[in-house]
């Protein structure tokens, strides 16, 4: 690995990677938080003026939109480095190819379009496949009819197949909230692939390239459903809140929210009966296996319902994992940062930004005993390490910053 002399870079288990990020979408960017929250040092290259795009999706404090304060940015570029630079002109790809020559692994999101474009400079960068580790995220990958097409989350979402099994029965399709397709699936299988690529490397000495598919990651993602239709012919419908064959395992309303009601035992369905008091549905004909409570849902339903009712989502949590029952609440972004659980691990941290002030983040998904995540320091300001890696790391003097500054290179 470059030997990193960055103060920023910690003893996480990538300490002394380098890493270049070239992105203007989620995906890419939330695939470098993982690599820099292990400790690689990433330093995301982003065009003079408004910076990555990621930059201008909201929300923003007061609805007033602001490049540093967009709470997309402010999450998935905590702990980098931000420079700025135009690749596109020539005195810009050739900054960009110095900083790839001491890198350990480029992750870009450039449509393919755009690198047949720029193929002069993406021709220098496969140079560097020897030993480099360059992964392209894009919503379809960089071959096939589809990779010029535009996506969005919920593009990705309907042509992977999710929509089609989310909703009611007999409604229409129904998209999960957030980024889960866009971003978050398709950014942790990136940083999968780049730090499989880099243990090979590890080995072998030698570099190679990663085309990471959005579209293709979601459906990796999505159990085993096209391989069940492929092989069984059984086409998943949309049941809503119910898993087939199984009841109950649905959500249920309380007295302040709703609940996560599951039974997936037999044992558990008769520690159900005895704890809500209706031990009698144990010799319930129409409720003997899961398959008979499935299919008489609506009833078995409407007959365990009023328990739920009767008490707050905190006491039917806690209450049914007292039984040993996997009950759960149905916790709102205010519970989580409440919740004793994520507290007493310490997970959330707070950052301090700048501009955006201070803010909680999400913490270690993954705790190491020898190499700690790296705590996250706050998403960069736009160019705020343009003296530090042009110059300090690359050998540019000031007069020479200056002057592709008012070139526009930086």
């Amino acid at each position: 690995m470059s030997n990193a002399s960055d103060s920023t870079a910690a003893s996480g288990a990538l300490s002394g990677v380098r890493i270049v990020e070239l992105s203007s979408g989620v995906p890419a960017a939330l695939c470098c938080k993982i690599l820099a929250g292990l400790g690689a040092q990433v330093v995301k290259v982003e065009p003079p003026g408004d910076g990555s795009g990621i930059r201008r999706l909201g929300p923003f404090p007061g609805d007033t939109p602001h490049p540093e304060s967009g709470v997309v940015h402010l999450f998935a570029d905590t702990s980098k480095q931000s420079v700025t630079l135009d690749w596109r002109a020539p005195a810009g790809a050739d900054l960009l190819v110095r900083l790839l020559e001491d890198a350990d692994a480029l992750v870009e999101d450039v449509p393919p379009a755009e690198k047949d474009a720029a193929h002069s400079l993406f021709d220098r960068v496969a140079r560097m496949e020897q030993r480099l580790v360059w992964t392209a995220v894009t919503p379809f990958g960089q071959t096939g009819p589809y990779r010029d097409l535009r996506m969005t989350d919920l593009t990705l979402a309907a042509l992977s197949g999710w929509l089609f099994q989310t909703g009611e029965p007999g409604q229409e399709p129904l998209k999960a909230q957030g980024h889960l397709a866009e971003g978050c699936v398709a950014g942790a299988t990136a940083a999968i692939g780049v730090l499989a690529a880099l243990f090979r490397r590890g080995m072998s000495g030698a570099g190679q390239r990663l085309d990471v598919s959005c579209m293709e990651s979601l459906i990796s993602a999505n159990r085993f459903l096209e391989t069940t239709y492929a092989y069984t012919g059984y086409m998943t419908s949309r049941l809503g809140n119910r898993l087939p064959n199984t009841y109950p395992y649905t959500i249920y309303p309380c007295k302040d929210g709703h609940v996560a009601a599951i039974c997936i035992t037999d044992a558990q369905w008769e520690s159900l009966c005895n704890m809500i008091g209706m031990p009698e549905l144990l010799d319930d004909p129409r409720f003997t296996i899961n398959r008979d409570r499935f299919q008489n849902a609506d009833a078995l339903g409407a007959l365990l319902m009023p328990w739920f009712q009767q008490r707050t989502a905190q006491e039917c949590f806690e209450t049914g994992q007292l039984w040993r029952i996997p009950f759960s609440k149905v916790n709102s972004m205010a519970d989580l940062l409440a919740m004793e659980q994520l507290h007493s691990r310490g997970y959330f941290e707070s950052v301090r930004h700048p501009v955006a002030g201070e803010m909680r983040y999400p913490g270690p998904a993954i705790r190491f005993t020898a190499s700690p995540w790296r705590a996250a320091s706050a998403a960069p300001t736009l160019g705020q390490h343009n003296e530090q890696v042009w110059c300090r790391r690359l050998g540019l003097s000031r007069d020479d910053l200056a002057r592709l500054r008012r070139q526009g290179v930086v």
